[in-house]
């Protein structure tokens, strides 16, 4: 599996470097009228909720139990605390608990309306990458090849399916909004929009640099109040959580400071790109037709490398390496796409430079073809790693269920052994997952399951991949 990653990762820098060397290329002018392909993007505008909307019914896992359990406790009181009581020591992201608490009041228990919150500011981001892309100068066709090759990228469920992932959609929300009011001249209300970002997670920190990149010349005083406002956020951040905070290691050290050049060079180089280009989950079997769109897929590609390519398609490449710098420790993104959340805002620059590449194609023929490549390939991998997470999400609720009627009309407490915290790159019911799985669906007290000395000792069997005695 090892080899697959390093066979990606070769070909996806092969591919950069091939459309890298066509970047002094003059931009084309288009061969067809605009306003006749309306209706093609249109179209192409309703793959996104076919692609998606039927993980409406998708069990929750892990962590969701943990973030919902705690919005339907919240009250208006624990505002306050959010900015200046940080989570676990490490975090702070005040945004995202407000949103979860908001998101409480109407969704309830209900896992298909947490699911369809998720979904609505996926498709929000969608919309507004999509103005940015106008922005920039794209045409509405290539607009709307960025907008659905973003929608549809195939390492959305962990963003967008699973409940926890939020914080990243709501960062790309704002940062999105900063940069489309930022290149419209409204400053102050983008100020605003970037303060909510840099307080919905870390990754928005890069936000000063995306904004020179995103404009054709560098706005250097017009983005200094930005530079400002995310330097006195930062300071604030470091006073709240003692220190640079974020994950941490075996050692009880920030990962972020563990830094290792071969390992950077090998996240930012190789897999940035191999799972952006590719992103499969191969820990389970592939079907016939994911076989078919990788050719499809490498197909668009080698067109989309070889015989596009702009001055303004570097810049979106840099869009895509900047936004990976904080999360760098992360990238070293494995066969199973565990952590791939953290390209959601990453994936922006990535679905850019694609159209703009897209949008130099001299023969429509080969614009559309190439488009359709990318875009079937990119759903046929977003389809294969749902079905994967789907399956996982009902062997966890299979868990649950089953731990829930061993202590049914009865006061008996349990241990449940062995429970995995990742279970083919889904996020499974490790640590607060199954207390909180039980107490949500069941109505049983998360307090009854101990780490020791409980009336009952459960186990996860791998082999079956279910609680036995």
């Amino acid at each position: 599996m090892r080899a697959v990653i390093n066979v990606e990762g070769a070909l996806a820098l092969l591919m950069l470097l091939c459309s890298i060397g066509r970047f002094a290329a003059k931009r084309t002018g288009l061969s067809y009228d605009e306003n006749s392909q309306r209706r093609e993007w249109l179209l192409l505008l309703l793959v996104i909720p076919a692609a998606l909307f039927w993980t409406l019914s998708i069990p929750l896992v892990s962590d969701d139990f943990v973030s919902i359990s705690a919005a339907l406790r919240f009250t208006p009181a624990k505002i306050a605390g959010l900015f200046t009581i940080p989570e676990s020591n490490h975090f702070f992201r005040p945004l995202g608990y407000i949103s979860f608490a908001f998101d409480a009041l109407w969704a309830g228990r209900s896992p298909a309306l947490w699911h369809l919150a998720a979904l609505l500011i996926h498709f929000a981001n969608c919309i507004l990458l999509y103005f940015v892309a106008r922005q920039t100068g794209l045409t509405r066709f290539a607009a709307a090849a960025a907008l659905v090759i973003f929608g549809i990228h195939g390492s959305r469920p962990e963003a967008v399916t699973w409940i926890a992932g939020r914080f990243d959609l709501l960062a790309t929300l704002f940062v999105l909004a900063t940069l489309a009011l930022f290149m419209r001249g409204r400053y102050l209300v983008a100020l605003a929009t970037a303060g909510l970002a840099l307080i919905s997670k870390e990754s928005a920190y890069v936000l000063p640099v995306l904004l020179l990149l995103i404009t054709d010349r560098p706005q250097w005083r017009r983005v200094a109040p930005f530079a400002a406002l995310t330097s006195a956020v930062f300071l604030y951040r470091w006073h709240v959580v003692s220190g640079i905070g974020g994950y941490q290691t075996a050692a009880n050290t920030a990962e972020i400071l563990d830094f290792s050049l071969l390992r950077t060079a090998n996240a930012l180089l190789l897999r940035l790109w191999a799972t952006l280009f590719f992103p499969i989950n191969w820990s389970e079997g592939s079907q016939w037709w994911l076989w078919i769109a990788l050719v499809l897929g490498v197909a668009g590609y080698a067109v989309v490398t070889l015989r596009g390519g702009q001055r303004r398609a570097l810049a979106f490449l840099l869009f895509t390496f900047v936004a990976a710098i904080p999360v760098q420790h992360l990238l070293l993104i494995g066969v199973d796409l565990e952590k791939s959340r953290i390209l959601y805002l990453p994936s922006v620059g990535f679905a850019l430079f694609l159209a703009a590449a897209l949008e130099t194609l001299r023969e429509p023929k080969w614009r559309v073809s190439a488009a359709f490549a990318v875009i079937a390939f990119q759903a046929a991998c977003l389809e294969h790693n749902l079905i994967v997470w789907s399956g996982v999400a009902q062997v966890a609720r299979t868990a649950c269920d089953s731990v829930a009627a061993s202590l049914a009309d009865n006061s008996r407490t349990v241990t449940v052994l062995d429970l995995p915290s990742v279970l083919h790159g889904v996020y499974f019911l490790h640590d607060q997952g199954m207390p909180y799985c039980l107490e949500l669906g069941h109505g049983i007290e998360a307090r009854r399951v101990r780490d020791d000395n409980a009336d009952l000792i459960l186990r996860w069997d791998p082999r079956t991949e279910k609680i036995v005695p």
